[in-house]
């Protein structure tokens, strides 16, 4: 969220729109694919394993899950490759600035997952898990 956004309650009016929405339409629940914000400051902890880190009140660690979490929602899953993106090499070049000397894994700043690049193939291939999260629809918002 921009800087200048934070504390406007954007995010929860936002998630209550799409609740009104999915209420009108008749639907039970509002699931969505959510992003976990601060899991690119930890690259070496598995998704699995940060998504179990927990608050001392038991809410998710991650504040974009923690305001879901607020907001009424549980974690349902994870959805392990909820965004795939293959490209050549080259490409992934210009779009993080890394160079690709040797197959394997890369840290690519800001993402949930390493980049998987294959030199003989020259393609970089990068799938990032998400959680699925459920919004219930009942008068108490949860």
């Amino acid at each position: 969220m921009a800087p200048d956004m934070r504390g406007s309650d954007l995010a929860e009016r936002l998630i209550a729109n799409m609740k009104t929405s999915a209420r009108q339409n008749g639907l039970e629940a509002l699931v969505a694919p959510v992003r976990p914000t601060k899991k690119p400051a930890y690259p070496l902890t598995s998704f699995a394993d940060y998504m179990g880190w927990t608050t001392a009140n038991g809410a998710p660690f991650d504040p974009w899950l923690r305001k879901h979490w607020q907001l009424g929602a549980r974690i349902v899953k994870i959805a392990p490759c909820s965004m795939r993106v293959e490209a050549p090499l080259a490409q992934w070049t210009e779009w993080s600035g890394l160079r690709f000397p040797v197959s394997g894994p890369y840290h690519v700043e800001g993402g949930l997952a390493p980049l998987m690049a294959d030199c003989g193939d020259g393609i970089g291939l990068y799938e990032e898990p998400n959680v699925w999260m459920r919004h219930g629809l009942e008068d108490s918002g949860r």
